[in-house]
């Protein structure tokens, strides 16, 4: 990832954060208030425990997920949930207006023949918990003739204007050069292949077949779908399993920058910096170590440490023992050229 990439998410956050319905959303997160919190930030505390943790963006659409599990069900709703809720709903509205924009910039949209987007795949599936679905009504909208996003009745210009910024910058990416690579070596066989492959997992994932193996428990549901997708991906071969799996790269490039670090960029502006940090191990573009800050998985913190002097995604937490001492493990995603990007 470059930094340039990393300098257009910075600033696409600015301009949502300078959003009105941003800001009334905003002023009741738990972020926003100390411990312990009561009413509404209370309440999407609660939900963000259940496992919803999400910054202003896409806080409606895990609230909605989570609105019928144990962690909020039959609890009393607090005073102002209903119109902040309705704020939070309009904000999610025009995000995901402008991700389906973002994704239908991509090269051969919305001709892509990955099994990934068959229909009950998991990134189509209302069952999906962990990002915002594909939705099937984006690939006849016509958004890759825009040259911005669609335009909200309130919604500043200058968010239209950021986020074709972003666009441009995603075209220099190599994720990106690598998907549109692929794509061209496809052959004709290929896509028969692609077309075969696609044909039996949109049968394998078909509601009927779903509800048969889990009528209800999402994570399930979410499970049995991505097994078949592995299936489905393992069977493709040469330049057919070159393209699904390049786009699983394109899309993981998405998802972290335009879900996870856009929304938390837009609720805390910067990464946290974590000062003292031992115990480093590094594998690639993954690090772990340990720390005595409370850290939040789908955060982002910038590691100053020599040996990572970057920003992650924090990945997973644990608590160890280290001579007596209670100790926080913290797995990160490394997000190269995000310090330079982000002036850190």
């Amino acid at each position: 990832m470059s930094s340039l990439l990393w300098k257009q998410i910075e600033s696409l956050a600015g301009a949502w954060r300078a959003e009105e319905d941003v800001r009334r959303v905003l002023a009741q997160m738990p972020s926003r208030h100390r411990s312990p919190r009561t009413g509404l930030p209370e309440r999407i505390e609660m939900m963000q425990a259940g496992g919803g943790r999400s910054g202003p963006l896409r806080v409606a659409h895990f609230y909605h997920l989570m609105s019928q599990s144990p962690f909020l069900a039959g609890a009393e709703a607090p005073p102002g949930l209903a119109e902040w809720l309705s704020d939070a709903t309009k904000v999610a509205t025009t995000y995901r207006l402008q991700l389906g924009w973002m994704r239908a910039q991509l090269p051969g949209f919305p001709m892509l023949r990955v099994p990934q987007l068959v229909d009950g795949a998991p990134l189509v599936s209302s069952d999906q918990i962990h990002h915002i679905p594909w939705a099937r009504q984006d690939f006849a909208a016509g958004y890759q003739l825009m040259s911005a996003p669609p335009r909200v009745a309130g919604s500043g210009r200058e968010l239209g204007e950021a986020a074709a910024r972003v666009a441009e910058a995603f075209i220099h990416e190599e994720e990106w050069r690598q998907f549109e690579g692929a794509q061209a070596a496809l052959t004709a066989s290929d896509i028969d292949q692609l077309r075969r492959v696609n044909t039996s997992l949109r049968h394998e994932v078909r509601s009927e077949a779903v509800d048969q193996f889990e009528p209800g428990n999402l994570i399930r549901r979410l499970e049995f779908r991505h097994d078949k997708l592995e299936g489905a991906l393992d069977s493709l071969t040469g330049d057919a399993a070159n393209y699904a799996r390049s786009f699983d790269v394109l899309n993981d490039l998405l998802q972290t920058t335009l879900e996870t670090s856009l929304d938390y960029f837009v609720e805390f502006d910067r990464p946290s910096v974590l000062s003292a940090v031992d115990q480093i191990d590094l594998d690639g573009d993954h690090a772990e170590f340990s720390v005595n800050e409370v850290v939040h998985v789908g955060g982002l913190v910038y590691v100053p440490d020599a040996a990572i002097d970057e920003v992650g995604i924090v990945e997973s937490t644990s608590l160890t023992m280290d001579h007596g001492e209670t100790r926080i493990r913290v797995g990160i995603k490394v997000l190269r050229g995000a310090r330079e990007g982000l002036d850190l």
